[in-house]
């Protein structure tokens, strides 16, 4: 009976020991728990801070400046009809590089897209090139390029000239299209900003005319901050007249 007794005292000692110490780790274990506390939200805290960052990550940045058309000298094809053709067939005008995004120009043309700014470029395939950007509030495909709505050129002179054409449909006698004129006097005087001629229709001057190393249709430009005297280009030293390889036509819109 009496060894009966020692041991069962010695059971409930060990008991008493074993409750005593879960209780000790028990108290450790949620003492480190809330010691940690801070650093889970810490590491919460990051780990939002993180999917905010991939979620920027995966949504690309939207381009100040959208292309809409890309026109090509010495293809053969008119950049006015390009521009202007009610749909685009790829077999017969995507010739040489012409291109033209068909979402955004109809969205330009139906006044579903925003378009504030619209921006013409000259450019060779030496990287020469001349930026036009005008005020495309309000504008269709068409009146975009007229002198009220010009915000800055290459040229200082043309906000206080008078130009005698301004206009994508330009001067349609000579195919003179996307033309900035300042004025005609015969061939030899006629002086300007911008042609790009299509076709021989009329007169068929000698600065506008095509060569074998510049077929049409031709684009030139003035390459000094001025209007220029077109007919220096027939020189083949002279360096006033440029001649685009391309012109190009984008968008700043929403």
């Amino acid at each position: 009976m009496k060894l009966v007794l020692v041991v069962s005292l010695v059971m409930v000692g060990q008991y008493s020991l074993i409750g005593t110490i879960a209780h000790a780790v028990e108290d450790s274990e949620s003492a480190l728990d809330i010691a940690l506390r801070p650093l889970y939200s810490q590491i919460d805290t990051f780990r939002y801070q993180l999917d905010a960052v991939k979620a920027l990550v995966r949504v690309p940045c939207k381009k100040e400046w959208q292309l809409v058309f890309k026109g090509v000298a010495g293809t053969g094809v008119g950049l006015y009809s390009l521009w202007t053709a009610a749909s685009w067939d790829e077999n017969t005008m995507g010739v040489g590089g012409n291109w033209r995004d068909e979402s955004l120009r109809d969205g330009w043309q139906s006044g579903e897209l925003n378009v504030r700014r619209v921006k013409l470029s000259l450019r060779d395939f030496e990287g020469r090139r001349a930026d036009l950007i005008f005020n495309g509030t309000g504008t269709d495909i068409h009146n975009w390029f007229s002198q009220e709505r010009l915000i800055s050129s290459p040229w200082e002179d043309v906000e206080l000239s008078t130009p005698n054409f301004f206009g994508i449909e330009g001067y349609t006698l000579e195919d003179r299209r996307f033309y900035m004129s300042n004025n005609h006097g015969g061939c030899g005087n006629d002086q300007g900003w911008l042609c790009v001629t299509e076709s021989q229709v009329r007169y068929d001057c000698g600065w506008e005319r095509p060569s074998t190393e510049h077929p049409y249709p031709v684009i030139v430009y003035s390459r000094l901050a001025t209007k220029v005297l077109w007919n220096n280009v027939v020189n083949a030293a002279d360096v006033t007249v440029g001649r685009a390889d391309f012109l190009t036509i984008h968008v700043d819109a929403e």
